[in-house]
């Protein structure tokens, strides 16, 4: 039990408060004490010194009786006990009459430990020693040990109060740790189910951090097993039916005529695609590409994609239209990979889109301190779910999942559009209203200028 992290903690917090209260309770108890022996020892010195004038004074003349008598009536008068002997040690005044007169003090210990002050004559020769003992010094020493029992019971009472907090405070800051460490040890087993409760202070931030790793760690193999079987599906359809033409050539049931050698490439050529997506698809994910990247006009970025997908278009009766301002700023980009992006975007579009329909090619440069210029290619088709857009740009989803890899791809394009975009350090997002269309808008950097240009501006500035 020990071991537990919270026990450790509840001894450490307690531990340190009991040694806090013990220590002011030491302290207070040594104060206390001092100062009321001082204040013993001042009163008891004044009185000494008063006594041993008197007795000094009387001594002479009437000798140790009188001395008594003067002093009996100053004893009883200040409610104290005095003793005086004289040089030989003998008892000559004992006011309570406790000590025989005669008698030596060497045995009495109690008297002894008073308060003495030496007695002398006229001519200050010294005759004797008197020892002023309060009569209520039982009182005195009975107060001093209730004092010690009160700051004994209250450094009782603190050391076991602070070892309730300490227990509560420990709990309440181990038990979020005790969470997360249960998680982790579930996630080590397998289960990325686990989540924690958000807690406080600073525990909140690793609980907040705890959970965001275990989302994304959860997506991670989610996503990895979709994948997985995603691309056993993709390749199962196409060598299926490789495999069956090939062995239909081998039996004999059939020539291979130019339409059965058409199939089996169409079909390999299926799979080259999907291989050369994957391939670039892991490229761009680990970063081993290269870009390319010089100042490029967006217009004409535009004007190309559309040119290329013109057959296709005209085909299908679709009318694509570029609306851009031509004093747009170039952009600072890979032609190449951009225009693969946008054809990604343009063909998504263009299957989308039915017959008479129109798909708007636009560019414009975005406001404030933004310095990027915003693409966007907008269709006419149905539209994208809003359940489905959240996962429009994940590999191999498909939002109308009926559609087969010939009409609609293997899913890997807009995967591989987001990754070159976000290469560029720009952005794209889809925004969609179903049975108005959907919207592809990406943001791309503007160029800088040329140095020679930038000093000019400066001259001119100047």
């Amino acid at each position: 039990m020990l071991g537990r992290l919270w026990v450790r903690l509840l001894l450490i917090i307690a531990v340190v408060l009991g040694i806090a209260v013990v220590t002011i309770a030491v302290v207070v108890n040594l104060a206390t004490t001092s100062e009321f022996r001082d204040y013993e020892s001042e009163g008891a010195e004044l009185m000494n010194r008063r006594l041993s004038r008197i007795a000094g004074r009387i001594h002479p003349e009437q000798g140790w009786p009188g001395v008594a008598t003067s002093v009996q009536r100053q004893a009883e008068a200040a409610d104290l006990q005095i003793v005086i002997v004289d040089q030989q040690g003998l008892v000559v005044v004992d006011t309570d009459k406790v000590l025989a007169v005669g008698s030596s003090l060497s045995r009495t210990a109690r008297i002894r430990t008073a308060p003495s002050l030496a007695i002398a004559d006229l001519n200050g020769a010294t005759i004797g020693t008197i020892y002023v003992r309060p009569k209520d010094q039982d009182r005195a020493e009975a107060f001093l040990a209730g004092v010690n029992r009160a700051l004994a019971f209250g450094g009782g009472l603190g050391v076991l109060m602070a070892f309730v907090v300490s227990l509560l405070l420990a709990r309440r800051i181990v038990i979020p740790i005790e969470r997360l460490i249960s998680a982790v040890q579930k996630m080590q087993e397998g289960d990325l189910s686990q989540r924690v409760p958000k807690a406080g202070g600073e525990v909140a931030k690793l609980s907040e951090a705890f959970n965001t790793m275990a989302v994304r760690l959860d997506m991670a193999q989610r996503l990895r097993r979709n994948m997985v079987a995603d691309i056993a599906h993709e390749l199962r359809t196409p060598l299926h039916n490789v495999l069956g033409y090939l062995e239909m050539l081998r039996d004999g049931v059939t020539e291979p005529t130019p339409g059965a050698i058409a199939g089996i490439h169409e079909e390999a050529s299926i799979l080259k695609r999907l291989v050369d997506d994957l391939q670039q698809l892991a490229m761009v994910e680990s970063g081993q590409f290269q870009l390319s990247r010089r100042p490029a006009s967006a217009v004409a970025l535009l004007r190309q994609a559309a040119a290329i997908v013109d057959p296709e278009v005209s085909a299908k009766g679709v009318q694509v239209v570029v609306e851009a301002d031509p004093d747009l700023p170039n952009v600072f980009v890979d032609e190449a990979r951009i225009g693969q992006v946008l054809r990604n975007l343009l063909s998504n579009a263009i299957s989308f889109t039915p017959g008479g329909g129109r798909i708007t090619l636009s560019a414009k440069r975005l406001g404030g301190p933004e310095k990027a210029v915003e693409i966007a290619v907008e269709d006419t088709g149905p539209g994208i779910d809003p359940a489905d857009l959240p996962y429009i740009f994940e590999r191999f989803y498909r939002a109308d999942a009926s559609r087969t890899r010939t009409s609609g791809g293997a899913g890997l394009g807009l995967t591989i559009a987001k990754e070159l975009v976000e290469a560029h350090g720009g952005t794209i997002r889809v925004d969609s209203d179903p049975g108005k269309g959907a919207s592809f808008r990406l943001t791309l950097p503007i160029a800088p200028l040329p140095a020679m240009a930038v000093a000019a501006g400066d001259r001119r500035g100047r």
